[in-house]
C-alpha cells in the first residue's frame, strides 16, 4: 500500500514519454506529406509554365532575323501580312538607253493667248475675271476693254459727229424737197439723195458706237485658263498679254540631244520619265532619226503611264543641241489611257530615254526592286527559300520607264551563299519587287 504511489508516478512518466514520441512521429509524417506540395509550387515546373516556355521559344524562332550565313529569315505569315511580292526574272539581250533632258511644253495647236488690241481700261464681265484653272469655251467673253482716249481725240470725235449731223440734216431736207417736187425732179436725183442720207445715218451710228464703247475680250480656244496676267481696272497697252489658255490634255515634250539619234527603226523603244520618278516610254518608226509615226509611252510624277507621239526635230542647233519634239498621242493609237495627261504642267522636267548601241545580255528588273545601300551601291533582295532572302549587289543601266537592266551582279551557276554578294543573281530567280525597304529594316 505504501509503494503504490511510486508505481503510479512511474507509469505516468512512461505514458508521457510515449505521447511525446507519438507527437514527434506525427510531426515528421506531416512534414513529409506537406513538402512535395511546397516543392510543386516553388521549384517543380507545372503544365502552364511549360506551355508558356514553349510558346516563347516558338515566337522567338518565328521572328524575322539575320541568319549565320548572312541571309534573312522572314516567315511566310509576315510575308503575307506585309504583302511582299516577288517577280521571276530571266536573262535576255536588251538594248540600254541614253538619257536626254527634256521638259513639258504646251501644244502650239491647242494653246493660245489673249492680248489687248489698244490702250484701254480692263473691266470684268458679270461673273468676274476668269481665274487660272477655270474652263472656258471658244468665243466666250473673258473681259471688257474700255478705250482710253485723250482730250484731243475725244474733241475730234465730237467734231466729226457734229459734222455728220449737219450733213444728215442737209441731205434729209433735200430728200424732202425732191419728194414734194417729184414731178419736176428726175427720179434718179431723188434716189441718189435717199442713198446718201442712209449712208450718213449708218456712218453716224458706227462712230457713235466707237466713242466710249467697251470692246469684248474673246477666248481664242476652248480649254483652261493657265494664266491671268491682269486685274480689274488695270490700264493695258496694245499687245499686252491678258490671258493664257491651254488644253489640259494636249501637251508636248521637248528633248535636247547633242547629235541626231541614229539607228532607230520600227522596233526601237524610247522612254522618258520625270526627274522624281520614272516617266515615258515609246516605239519609234524611222531610219536615221525619229519619225513622225513614232509612239512613246510616258510615266508621270506618280508613276502613271502616258502615250507620246513623235513630232519632229529642229533643223538648226539651239545652244549646241538639237530639239526633239513629242506630243501626247491618243489612247487609240498607243493603247494607253491618257487621262493622266491632265496631271502634267508646263515646264515640268522630263527625262527621255533613247535606245542606243548593241543589245547587252542582262536581266530586266522593275525599278521598285532596287535598294540603295549606305555606300551608294544598289542591291536586290532575291527569294532563295520559302522563308529566306539573299541581298545581292548589282549594277544597272536605264532600260525604260519602269525597268532597269542588271549588267553586273549576274551568276551563271546559281545563287552564292554568304551575306552581301557582288554576284549571285541567276536567270530564273525570284526578286522582291514590293516590300524591299521593309526587308532592309531587319537587323
Amino acid at each position: 500500500a505504501a509503494s503504490s504511489p511510486l508505481i503510479v508516478d512511474s507509469q505516468y512518466s512512461c505514458f508521457k514519454k510515449v505521447a511525446v514520441q507519438l507527437c514527434l512521429v506525427q510531426f515528421c509524417l506531416l512534414t513529409v506529406l506537406i513538402s512535395p506540395a511546397l516543392w510543386a509550387h516553388e521549384a517543380m515546373p507545372t503544365a502552364s509554365s511549360e506551355k508558356s516556355a514553349l510558346s516563347s521559344t516558338a515566337t522567338n524562332s518565328a521572328a524575322p532575323r539575320r541568319l549565320a550565313d548572312g541571309q534573312l529569315f522572314f516567315p511566310k505569315e509576315l510575308q503575307r501580312h506585309f504583302a511582299l511580292t516577288t517577280e521571276l526574272v530571266k536573262t535576255a539581250p536588251q538594248q540600254a538607253s541614253t538619257i536626254l533632258r527634256a521638259k513639258v511644253i504646251a501644244d502650239p495647236r491647242a494653246s493660245g493667248v489673249v492680248q489687248s488690241t489698244q490702250l484701254a481700261v480692263l473691266l470684268a464681265p458679270a461673273d468676274g475675271l476668269p481665274m487660272p484653272g477655270q474652263s472656258v469655251q471658244q468665243g466666250e467673253i473673258l473681259a471688257w476693254l474700255q478705250p482710253v482716249d485723250t482730250a484731243i481725240e475725244q474733241g475730234n470725235q465730237q467734231a466729226l459727229l457734229a459734222e455728220i449731223d449737219a450733213l444728215i440734216r442737209i441731205t434729209r431736207d433735200r430728200v424732202q424737197r425732191f419728194t414734194r417736187l417729184q414731178s419736176a425732179v428726175p427720179k434718179a436725183e431723188l434716189e441718189t439723195a435717199q442713198t446718201e442720207l442712209a449712208a450718213l445715218e449708218r456712218r453716224r451710228e458706227h462712230i457713235k458706237k466707237s466713242v466710249n464703247q467697251a470692246i469684248p475680250v474673246i477666248a481664242t480656244i476652248s480649254g483652261v485658263v493657265s494664266k491671268t496676267a491682269v486685274s480689274v481696272g488695270e490700264v493695258v497697252e496694245p499687245k499686252q498679254l491678258l490671258f493664257s489658255l491651254q488644253n489640259p490634255t494636249a501637251w508636248w515634250v521637248e528633248a535636247k540631244a547633242f547629235t541626231l539619234p541614229n539607228g532607230l527603226n520600227a522596233e526601237s523603244k524610247v522612254s522618258a520619265r520625270t526627274l522624281d520618278t520614272a516617266a515615258v516610254s515609246a516605239r519609234t518608226l524611222n531610219t536615221a532619226a525619229v519619225s513622225a509615226q513614232a509612239f512613246v509611252s510616258a510615266q508621270e510624277l506618280k508613276g502613271q503611264s502616258l502615250s507620246l507621239q513623235y513630232v519632229g526635230h529642229s533643223q538648226e542647233m539651239q545652244q549646241q543641241s538639237i530639239a526633239l519634239w513629242f506630243k501626247v498621242a491618243s489612247s487609240a493609237n498607243a493603247g494607253i489611257d491618257n487621262n493622266n495627261a491632265q496631271q502634267l504642267v508646263a515646264e515640268q522636267p522630263i527625262e527621255v530615254l533613247l535606245p542606243q548601241g548593241a543589245a547587252i545580255e542582262g536581266i530586266a528588273v522593275p525599278k521598285a526592286a532596287l535598294l540603295k545601300l549606305d555606300d551608294g551601291q544598289q542591291a536586290l533582295w532575291v527569294h532563295t527559300e520559302p522563308e529566306q532572302f539573299q541581298l545581292v549587289r548589282v549594277a544597272t543601266l536605264p532600260l525604260d520607264a519602269d525597268r532597269v537592266l542588271v549588267t553586273i551582279g549576274l551568276q551563271s551557276g546559281g545563287l552564292q551563299s554568304g551575306g552581301l554578294q557582288s554576284g549571285g543573281l541567276q536567270s530564273g530567280a525570284r526578286v522582291v519587287v514590293q516590300g524591299v525597304q521593309l526587308l532592309a529594316q531587319v537587323r
